[in-house]
């Protein structure tokens, strides 16, 4: 394969090799193995981009000795093989990219050896075993990404020392126990995301004391036209095997979108969690919830998605429920909601799907409309 595609370089000296190159070559139909052979004599090679193709095979040990190199992107390629001790040795490295790849293996201790990273990217491979401490190295580090690969135990305590980050990615994993009370130390996290993981221990309260942060656990792009805006914040701590119950500093935060689906949360709804009208999504499926539905769910009367699915709530439904007029999808099914009425939704409704099913409403039927179509509902 011959090499092509250099973008821009400083040509102000005749050999080559001593040329500062700053780009490279990405996004072609390139495929096949890296000639390392290539980079042996680019020693002032600064930006390598390669993102994009059909490169296979492992990462070149050449590559690992251009120590002047400050930018490498081979994202979304397939690449194999592990990291190697050797990539310890780019130590100007700033920006780092492999993720869309299948490189698999641990995560090398010599990674901490990059003091000079920015932004890392790992995401979507096959990387496992634990997250190594020496991450606390990074002083300068904005952005963490290891989401969607096989990483078991703990969080390391370190990790509270990336005093820069903004944002951390650690979603779709296997690590387990409780989140890290270091993690409270990092004053300019804007995302944090730990959502399918096998973290357990209750929700720590300390995690709605941040000022800047707008998304724990970023939960995906939902439907029914979500206002966005500066405050926008979300929590999503869904499939983890947290318990305990609802903490009381859920209603005292402009919440836009709560999930905490698939967990062990015990206890009753908070009454007042209806009353902010920034109230979006809630969805707090399969738990071990139980009680009355307050009667100031009503109250939420911008609120689009109610998923209470999988718990014990008992009682009637709150007729107040129909003031919920932006509501599309209801689901409380799987409970033992009772009684023989339901409220009726207005005419001028956005509901297009409800999901009564498996609790103990005993009336032979219920007739009632709800936005452009009428349905009816027979519970067994």
């Amino acid at each position: 394969m011959e090499l092509y595609g250099l973008g821009t370089w400083n040509t102000t000296s005749d050999d080559c090799c001593q040329w500062r190159l700053v780009e490279y070559v990405s996004e072609n139909n390139i495929h096949g193995e890296i000639p390392g052979v290539k980079f042996a004599n680019l020693s002032n090679l600064v930006s390598l981009d390669m993102q994009g193709n059909s490169f296979n095979d492992s990462i070149p040990p050449s590559l690992f000795s251009l120590r002047h190199l400050e930018e490498l992107d081979m994202s979304y390629n397939l690449i194999e093989g592990t990291l190697g001790t050797n990539l310890g040795n780019l130590s100007n490295l700033k920006r780092l990219y492999l993720d869309n790849n299948s490189i698999h293996g641990e995560i090398p201790t010599q990674i901490g050896n990059l003091t000079n990273l920015h932004w890392l990217s790992l995401s979507n491979n096959k990387i496992s075993e634990a997250i190594p401490p020496s991450l606390s190295h990074w002083k300068w580090l904005t952005l963490l990404d290891l989401g969607q690969n096989f990483l078991t135990m703990e969080l390391p305590t370190e990790i509270g020392n990336l005093s820069k980050i903004e944002t951390l990615l650690l979603n779709n994993n296997y690590l387990s126990g409780q989140i890290p009370l270091s993690i409270r130390r990092m004053e300019q996290l804007v995302c944090l995301d730990l959502r399918d993981n096998l973290l357990s221990g209750e929700i720590p309260t300390w995690l709605f004391d941040f000022n800047t942060l707008s998304q724990l656990n970023l939960g995906g792009q939902f439907p029914f036209g979500f206002p966005t805006r500066p405050s926008f914040f979300l929590l999503d701590l869904s499939d983890n095997n947290l318990e305990g119950t609802l903490p009381q500093r859920l209603a005292q935060r402009d919440l836009s979108c709560l999930l905490l689906s698939n967990n062990k949360i015990s206890g009753s709804l908070l009454p007042h969690i209806f009353q902010y009208q920034s109230l979006y999504v809630l969805i707090l499926s399969n738990n071990n919830l139980l009680g009355l539905l307050p009667d100031t769910i009503g109250q939420a009367t911008e609120m689009r998605i109610l998923m209470l699915s999988g718990n014990n709530f008992f009682g009637p439904i709150p007729t107040s429920i129909s003031n919920m007029l932006e509501l599309g999808l209801l689901d409380l099914s799987s409970n033992r909601f009772s009684g023989n009425k339901f409220p009726i939704f207005k005419p001028n409704s956005s509901l297009l799907y409800m999901d009564l099913s498996s609790n103990k409403l005993w009336s032979s039927s219920y007739d009632f409309s709800f936005g452009p179509k009428s349905a009816c509902v027979k519970p067994k």
